[in-house]
């Protein structure tokens, strides 16, 4: 039914393109299909499963029906109907991620995003960085500082300790 091989190929095309981010979400189609909390690697089951992967990027959730229709399967009419809607859906957010509109509004929201990390920042300073310590102003330090004399008056109010069985 599948190609075990075809695997290499869509492998060989997504590693051509300089973006991990496709060979993340082909990775992603095959966790979907072949879960890590079981093991398949012990059968054909694995090999078949990475196919199902390759045939979903290549071809979109069509597969399914050119898979049951190859096991001589007719699927039923709801099915097919939810397998192109699905299909419709990934096509239109490619088609929307792809235009020029939706690239902008993100950089938008990414740049009001980061411009009120920035203002965070000059409210606060810097908390996480590295070699970031903990610096006081010496003049806080002196008022801080407690006399001696005012020590052993603190002392006095404290009660002594008394050692209990």
């Amino acid at each position: 039914m599948f190609n075990v091989y075809a695997s290499d190929l869509v492998v060989k095309k997504l590693v051509s393109n300089a973006s991990s981010q496709i060979n993340e979400s082909w990775h992603s189609t095959v966790g979907s299909k072949a879960p890590k909390i079981r093991f398949y690697g012990g059968s054909e089951s694995s090999d078949q499963r990475v196919a199902a992967a390759v045939a979903q990027t290549n071809l979109g959730k069509q597969y399914l029906l050119d898979t049951l229709r190859c096991l001589n399967v007719e699927p039923g009419d709801i099915t097919e109907k939810n397998i192109l809607s699905l299909d419709k859906e990934r096509e239109g957010e490619k088609r929307l991620k792809s235009s020029v509109k939706f690239k902008k509004e993100r950089r938008q929201n990414y740049m009001r995003k980061t411009a009120r990390n920035r203002s965070d920042v000059n409210k606060e300073g810097v908390t996480y960085q590295s070699c970031v310590a903990l610096t006081l102003d010496p003049q806080l330090l002196q008022r801080a500082i407690v006399a001696k004399e005012k020590l052993k008056e603190f002392e006095k109010e404290v009660p002594s300790l008394t050692n209990r069985p």
